[in-house]
C-alpha cells in the first residue's frame, strides 16, 4: 500500500479538480509492487498513463478493461522475493494465470516472466513456488 502526506501535496494547473498531485509517496509494506504504463482510449483522442499497483490483481483487471490498454509493466520487488541483495524492478515480458488451482486447493495464482527470464509466482499478495501450478499464457509484452 502507498501513503502520502499533505507536506507532499503539490499545486498543479494541469490536473482535475477531482485529482491531487504528490511530490513523493511510501511504500507502508516492504512488499512488492507494480509500475504499468497504460494507453487510455476515448472517443475523442487516446493518452498514455504511469500507474502505480501494490497487487497484481490490479494489474490484471486493466487487461479486461475495453478502453485501455496494457502496454508496459514492471514488477519492483525487494530482497526477500528478488534475493538479489536489494530492491529490484524488473520488465515483465510476459503473464500467466493458474489453470489448476481449485484442484489442489490453492489460491488462483500468475506467473510473472521478467526480462531477464526470472520468474515469480504470486497469488492475491503472496510470492510462491510454482511446483504445482499448470499456467496458460494471458499477456506477451513486445
Amino acid at each position: 500500500m502507498f501513503i502520502t502526506s499533505e507536506y507532499a501535496k503539490v499545486e498543479n494547473p494541469l490536473l482535475q479538480d477531482d485529482h491531487s498531485g504528490w511530490a513523493h509517496f511510501e511504500l507502508l509494506l516492504n512488499a512488492p509492487w507494480y509500475f504499468c504504463k497504460i494507453k487510455v482510449n476515448s472517443d475523442a483522442d487516446s493518452f498514455f498513463k504511469n500507474v502505480f499497483f501494490n497487487n497484481i490483481n490490479q494489474v490484471i483487471d486493466l487487461l479486461f478493461e475495453t478502453n485501455i490498454e496494457l502496454k508496459e509493466v514492471y514488477l519492483v520487488t525487494p530482497n526477500y522475493v528478488n534475493k538479489s541483495g536489494s530492491w529490484k524492478m524488473d520488465k515483465v515480458i510476459k503473464l500467466f494465470k493458474s489453470t489448476n488451482h481449485d484442484s489442489i486447493g490453492k489460491n488462483l495464482a500468475y506467473k510473472i516472466v521478467s526480462y531477464d527470464n526470472s520468474e515469480f509466482v504470486v497469488d492475491h499478495f503472496h510470492f510462491n513456488k510454482d511446483e504445482e501450478y499448470f499456467f496458460e499464457e494471458l499477456k506477451v509484452f513486445e
